[in-house]
């Protein structure tokens, strides 16, 4: 039987949490005989310590330390019609493949970017939540933006050729990049509320490093963005504020059941601390671009 879908996951030593998303692929509703899992080792000096679910799972090995181009590697190894992408820590619903194929299948769109849910601690802290409310919410930038992340995302193989892949340069945000580029190319992307991953809420100090790598690929990014997805320096900009909008904070703490002023005053607080981090790596990668001195 022909391979329908490979799915894709780039890792790096995260082998407890990979165990977790390749033991929820069994259970997947879409016809297991279609489906091809392609795990790619970014660190091959480590091998996977646990035994293999029953799922057609190939290991393939890229040196290059990058997601992106781990991921690149993954579409070049890759059969399906359909690439599913997603992260290592996050874990897919039993629906996730076949809610995705079904919204490429059943619209126009050539990319879906599916449904994050937050797994939190038993007692949420302010930094999880405001994780919650910053990042890998599709809905609201394929509404938007026209982008989606790579944490939950189905693209017909037809995009690449005609898009092509994943910027190897990129730092972070190259998903938003490519999403974007496949857009300004003429592939619609759509939002798959069915097509569902779970993924842990970040800590603060996760967050914070999270903060300055995206601060460190920021102008990369926005710098590549199409014009037709707004004025590159004036998104650069708002995205240096250092500060969540209040109203995105209401709206989390009132869909986690987290509604509390002194939350509110702590989301807001952690916002500013990692946004002034984000704004640091931002320094940093300014830093290091090349100098050429005029001549005299």
């Amino acid at each position: 039987m022909s391979i329908g879908v490979s799915v894709i996951i780039p890792v790096f030593r995260d082998w407890q949490s990979l165990k977790h998303c390749l033991d929820s692929l069994p259970r997947q509703t879409y016809s297991l005989e279609k489906i091809e899992v392609i795990v790619v080792n970014n660190d091959p000096g480590h091998s996977y310590p646990f035994g293999l679910p029953g799922i057609n799972i190939r290991f393939i090995k890229e040196h290059r330390k990058s997601s992106y181009i781990a991921r690149n590697t993954g579409v070049l190894a890759s059969r399906g019609q359909i690439l599913a992408f997603t992260d290592a820590d996050c874990i897919p619903d039993a629906g996730w493949i076949k809610a995705g194929v079904e919204c490429l299948q059943q619209t126009d769109a050539m990319l879906a970017g599916g449904r994050v849910d937050f797994i939190f601690s038993k007692n949420p802290s302010p930094a999880e939540l405001l994780d919650a409310a910053e990042h890998m919410d599709n809905e609201d930038t394929i509404a938007k933006h026209s982008c989606a992340v790579t944490a939950n995302l189905f693209v017909l193989r037809s995009v690449f050729d005609r898009a092509g892949l994943f910027d190897q340069k990129a730092r972070s945000g190259g998903d938003i990049e490519f999403t974007q580029r496949a857009s300004s190319h003429g592939c619609p992307i759509t939002y798959c509320k069915d097509a569902v991953v779970r993924h842990p809420a970040r800590s603060f100090r996760e967050s914070l490093g999270k903060s300055f790598r995206v601060g460190k690929g920021l102008l990369g990014t926005e710098l590549k963005r199409p014009r037709v997805f707004g004025n590159r320096w004036k998104m650069l900009l708002l995205h240096l504020i250092p500060i969540t909008n209040p109203r995105r904070i209401l709206r989390t703490q009132k869909k986690y059941a987290q509604q509390s002023a002194f939350v509110f005053l702590q989301m807001l607080l952690i916002s500013v601390i990692f946004g002034l981090v984000k704004n640091a790596g931002f320094l940093t990668s300014l830093a290091s671009l090349p100098f050429k001195p005029r001549k005299a």
